[in-house]
């Protein structure tokens, strides 16, 4: 593969631990080891069985390991886009996406016991209801499709993040061309993929 092409799949697969990072629940103080307890003592220290049934059940409700194959599915229909011409490029894809899929099961046991270390039996028991509701299940219907909408919007916004970044680096940095060639091919690049910025709200 070219490096150009090497550099988009590291750049899709760093965007795809994002965005597993983003399904993940997201942090409250554990009830556990103490609020003052360390990440590693709290991995280390004995789940309780009742938060890890209630937070398996949490997993399963709110179907992420539907949204991790999703985002993976999306990537690899991505790649023909990024590489038209590069059949290995598409292969290595394709290939990642398998091997996520198999490696799926094992995130979602991850994911429920570090759900079950994290939050407490009242608020694991709260989101089960929640999600197990019509409402809850609307939700997780209607998220792919809210992110679909929403993830162009931010690539829309980021030129605008490119020409503040760049008004920064300079300010600090002395700028050479190259350094603002760089900054325009990166925001040219997402502008011809995605148009123009949306207007701000009114």
């Amino acid at each position: 593969m070219s490096s150009g092409i090497g550099n988009r799949l590291r750049r899709a697969l760093l965007s795809a631990a994002g965005v597993i990072a983003l399904a993940a629940p997201a942090a409250a103080q554990d009830a556990g080891p103490g609020p003052g307890a360390s990440p590693a003592d709290q991995a280390a220290a004995p789940v309780d069985p009742e938060r890890l049934a209630l937070a398996r059940d949490y997993v399963r409700e709110s179907h992420i390991d539907a949204a991790m194959r999703g985002v993976f599915a999306n990537l690899a229909k991505q790649m023909p886009q990024l590489a038209p011409a590069d059949a290995r490029a598409r292969q290595f894809m394709s290939s990642f996406g398998v091997g996520m899929d198999a490696a799926v099961p094992m995130l979602t046991d991850m994911m429920a016991e570090t759900t079950a270390r994290v939050f407490t039996i009242q608020e694991l028991k709260d989101l089960v209801a929640f999600y197990g509701s019509p409402s809850g299940q609307s939700m997780v219907a209607k998220m792919p499709m809210m992110m679909q909408q929403i993830t162009p919007m931010v690539f829309q916004m980021m030129p605008k993040v490119y020409t503040v970044a760049e008004a920064d680096f300079c300010r600090r940095q002395t700028c050479t061309d190259a350094d603002h060639a760089l900054f325009q091919r990166l925001s040219s690049s997402l502008r011809a993929r995605f148009g123009p910025p949306p207007p701000p709200p009114q």
